[in-house]
C-alpha cells in the first residue's frame, strides 16, 4: 500500500508542469479574390515558434496555454494579427484573409568578384568577336570565307534555315551571297548573353528548322554612378590590332551606357612566312543606350548600334567587300508586375528600324589572269531597310508558365551588279539581283511550359506566320512577268508551326529531352 501511494505522488509531481495544448487548423485566403495564399507564414508573436501554409493555403498548428497572439504574413500582402481567445481554442478552426499590398522597396544590387575560370569560353576577355564565343558552343559551327563575318551553322544547317536576331529584332543582310551575317554587328563588349536553340523547338523569334540564335545586348544599369573600362590587344598571326572602351553613368531614374571598338588586321599567316592574300579587314563598332525609369513598374530604353567594316578580303572568292554598314535603332518599353499574386508577370515591347548597306568589287584583283570571268570587273551593291515591332507578355499561374509573342516587320531589299569588261569590244552588262522586294510579315506565337512531377517538365510551342511578298521595281517586274506570264507578282504565304518537348532531369547535371517539331518557312 505504501508503494502505491508513493507512485501516485510521483506521477502527480511530474505532471504538474505540463500545459494544456490545443490543435488549430486554418486556411489563409486572398481578401479580394478569395483564392488561397500559398506558403504564408504563421508565427506566435514574441517567439520563433510557428509553421507555414501549404500550396493550398492550409496549415496546422499546436497551441500552448501561453500562446496568446498569431502573426500571419506573406510576400505581397499586409500582415494580419489574430488574438488566441478561448472561443478560438474551442473551435479549433481559423480562416485568415490577407489584404494585397504593394511593396515599396529601394533597389539593392549585390555584386561579387568574377570567378576565375579555366574554360576560355566562359569569359569575354581576349575574345576578338562574337563568333569566337559562339564557336565554343557544341553543335554550333561556321562557314569561314574570310577572317571576318563568319556565317553561323547549327547542326549542318545555315542561311534561311537558322534564325539570327539581335534582341529579337530582324536584321536582314544586304549581300545576296550572305557575306554580312547579323552576328558581325554585335561585339563581345555589348553581348549580355547568347540564346541558342538547336532545332525548330523555340518559335518565339522565328520559324526555322535549324534553330535560332538571339544575341541579347547589354543595357544600362542603375547600380553604378559611373564606370569606365578599356582593353587593347595584338595578335601576330594577322598583325591584328584591337581596342575597345566601355563606359556608363547613372543618376536617379536615368542611366546611360556606351561603347566603342576598333579592329584592323593585315593578311593572315597560318604558319611559316607565307601569308594568305586578301584576308585582312578593318572595322569599328559603337553602341549607345539610354534608360529612364518611368516608375517602379515601367522602364523605357532607347538604343543605337552602328557597325562599319571596310577592305574585307575574301581569299576564296573573286571579289572583296569594300564597305559594309549597319545602323540599328530601337525603343524598348518594359512593364514588370511586382505583385506575387498577379498572374500577369510583365510585358516587353520593342519598336525598331535598321539599315544595311553592302558593297563588293574586284578592283584590287588581277582580273586578266583569273580563270573564272576573265577580264571582267563586277562591282555589286545591296541594301535592306527593315522596320518592325515585337511584343511579349508573360503569365504564371501555379507552376505553369505561358508566353505570348506578337512579331511584325517589313523589309525592303535591293541588289544589283555591273559587269565591266577590260576589253573594249565587249559590251557592259547589268544584273538586277533583287528588284526592290517588299516583304511584309506578321506572326503570333505561344510558349507554354508545365512541370510533370518533380523531375519532368513539358513544353509546347506554337506559331502562326503570315507573309506577303511583292516586287516594286519596274525593270524587275517586266523581267518576271515575261518569265511567269502573269501581271500579279504578289505572293502570300500562311503557315503554322508547332513543337513539343518533354525534359527529364536525372540529376543536377544530367538532362534528357525528347522533342518533336513541324516547322515551315
Amino acid at each position: 500500500m505504501k508503494n502505491k501511494i508513493t507512485l501516485l505522488t510521483l506521477l502527480f509531481f511530474f505532471s504538474g508542469p505540463v500545459m494544456a495544448q490545443d490543435t488549430l487548423n486554418g486556411i489563409v485566403l486572398d481578401n479580394l479574390s478569395g483564392t488561397p495564399v500559398p506558403m504564408a507564414n504563421i508565427i506566435v508573436t514574441g517567439t520563433t515558434y510557428g509553421t507555414a501554409a501549404d500550396v493550398n493555403g492550409r496549415f496546422r498548428l499546436v497551441l500552448r496555454a501561453d500562446h496568446h497572439m498569431l502573426r500571419i504574413s506573406s510576400l505581397g500582402y499586409a500582415s494580419a494579427i489574430v488574438h488566441i481567445d478561448p472561443a478560438l481554442r474551442e473551435r479549433g478552426e481559423l480562416t485568415v484573409r490577407l489584404a494585397p499590398s504593394i511593396i515599396d522597396v529601394d533597389e539593392v544590387m549585390v555584386k561579387g568578384d568574377r570567378a576565375r575560370l579555366s574554360d576560355p569560353s566562359s569569359s569575354t576577355h581576349n575574345q576578338n568577336a562574337t563568333e569566337d564565343l559562339m564557336d565554343r558552343i557544341p553543335g554550333a559551327d561556321f562557314i569561314q570565307r574570310a577572317n571576318f563575318a563568319w556565317e553561323p551553322v547549327i547542326r549542318g544547317m545555315n542561311g534561311g534555315q537558322v534564325g539570327l536576331v539581335i534582341d529579337g529584332m530582324k536584321v536582314v543582310g544586304a549581300c545576296i551571297d550572305r557575306m554580312d551575317p547579323t552576328s558581325a554587328y554585335v561585339e563581345v563588349e555589348n553581348l549580355e548573353r547568347l540564346e541558342l536553340t538547336k532545332g525548330g523547338f523555340d518559335l518565339n523569334t522565328g520559324s526555322q528548322i535549324g534553330g535560332s540564335i538571339n544575341l541579347m545586348t547589354e543595357k544600362p544599369t542603375f547600380d553604378e554612378t559611373f564606370f569606365l573600362s578599356s582593353e587593347a590587344g595584338f595578335e601576330s598571326a594577322s598583325m591584328l590590332r584591337r581596342g575597345r572602351i566601355i563606359g556608363g553613368a547613372s543618376h536617379g531614374k536615368t542611366s546611360v551606357r556606351g561603347s566603342f571598338s576598333y579592329r584592323v588586321a593585315d593578311d593572315f599567316s597560318p604558319g611559316g612566312s607565307a601569308a594568305i592574300s586578301y584576308s585582312g579587314y578593318e572595322k569599328n563598332n559603337y553602341k549607345l543606350d539610354l534608360s529612364r525609369k518611368l516608375n517602379h513598374a515601367h522602364l523605357l530604353t532607347g538604343s543605337y548600334l552602328a557597325d562599319n567594316a571596310w577592305n574585307i578580303g575574301y581569299p576564296v572568292l573573286l571579289m572583296d567587300a569594300t564597305l559594309a554598314q549597319a545602323k540599328i535603332y530601337s525603343l524598348t518599353h518594359n512593364w514588370t508586375r511586382h505583385e506575387p499574386s498577379s498572374v500577369f508577370k510583365g510585358m516587353e515591347t520593342r519598336l525598331y528600324h535598321n539599315t544595311v548597306n553592302h558593297w563588293m568589287d574586284d578592283y584590287q584583283r588581277d582580273v586578266r589572269e583569273r580563270e573564272v570571268m576573265r577580264g571582267m570587273n563586277m562591282p555589286m551593291y545591296g541594301r535592306t531597310r527593315t522596320s518592325g515591332g515585337i511584343s511579349r507578355a508573360d503569365f504564371s499561374f501555379d507552376r505553369k508558365r505561358l508566353g505570348l509573342t506578337l512579331d511584325l516587320y517589313q523589309t525592303e531589299s535591293f541588289g544589283d551588279m555591273w559587269m565591266f569588261s577590260v576589253f573594249e569590244n565587249i559590251q557592259d552588262m547589268y544584273l538586277l539581283n533583287l528588284g526592290d522586294i517588299l516583304v511584309q510579315h506578321g506572326a503570333v506565337a505561344a510558349d507554354y511550359s508545365m512541370p510533370l512531377g518533380s523531375r519532368f517538365i513539358s513544353r509546347l510551342n506554337a506559331r502562326w506566320d503570315y507573309s506577303r511578298r511583292n516586287v516594286q521595281k519596274d525593270e524587275a517586274k517586266s523581267i518576271l512577268k515575261g518569265r511567269w506570264e502573269t501581271n500579279d507578282l504578289a505572293q502570300t504565304y500562311s503557315f503554322g508551326n508547332v513543337s513539343a518537348s518533354v525534359e527529364y532531369a536525372a540529376n543536377p547535371i544530367t538532362e534528357f529531352r525528347l522533342s518533336l517539331a513541324n516547322v515551315a518557312r
